[in-house]
């Protein structure tokens, strides 16, 4: 794939805004474009967004998303804890 000299702006704001303001965007147009609800956020240890879609109830209140966090980004975690934990023990 060849790059461009000049590519469009497609985000506006900051990069660490620019992976909660995705998600958002799919979930949603999720129900318009495809017909479907997503009920489980598939996530990797960032708080910002998954409380962002929270906050934003994109299918109401009745429908609530439920996180499933990432196994390899959990057990990552919880080693870095542990480790410190026992460095500073």
């Amino acid at each position: 794939m060849e790059h461009k000299e000049e590519c469009p702006i497609n985000h506006d704001g900051s990069a660490g805004r620019m992976e909660v303001d995705a998600v958002l965007e799919n979930f949603q147009r999720s129900e318009k474009r495809f017909g479907v609800r997503y009920g489980i956020y598939a996530g990797d240890g960032d708080a910002k967004t998954f409380k962002d879609v929270l906050d934003r109830q994109p299918y109401g209140e009745v429908f609530k998303v439920i996180k499933s966090e990432c196994v390899g980004h959990l057990e990552k975690r919880i080693c870095s804890r542990l480790r410190n934990i026992k460095r500073n023990c």
